[in-house]
């Protein structure tokens, strides 16, 4: 089951309460959560900020907060526990680029034609 934010009585979310751990302006992925925070009409303010995704997961894997970050393996520390978020306002696209005047191995038309198929599979449900 996906997970909305949940807000307490007074509309305020939950998350608001608990230590929160962004990222730095050095980091790009900083502005899309800001902007998916603002069009959520959610607020956190960090009680820290690490240059990286990893500072970040090793910060909650230390027990010092939560944060939200995208689910990679790279990021799976020890005991963390990962809860999808489902809100229209937390829906960023991602691009896959290629140079079309260079060669193209056999490996990158897989991975192409891999990622092609893992969209079409995102947008129509199978």
């Amino acid at each position: 089951m996906r997970q909305k934010f949940p807000n307490d009585i007074d509309g305020s979310p939950k998350l608001a309460s608990e230590s929160y751990i962004g990222l730095k302006n050095s980091c790009g992925l900083k502005a899309t959560l800001e902007s998916c925070f603002v069009r959520s009409g959610t607020a956190l303010t960090p009680s820290y900020e690490a240059e990286d995704l990893t500072t970040v997961a090793g910060f909650v894997a230390a027990g010092l907060g939560v944060s939200l970050m995208p689910r990679t393996a790279g990021l799976a520390l020890e005991g963390l526990v990962w809860l999808p978020i489902e809100e229209k306002e937390w829906i960023w696209e991602v691009g896959l680029l290629w140079r079309k005047d260079q060669y193209v191995s056999p490996a990158v038309e897989s991975f192409i034609a891999f990622a092609k198929g893992g969209v079409h599979a995102a947008h129509t449900g199978s």
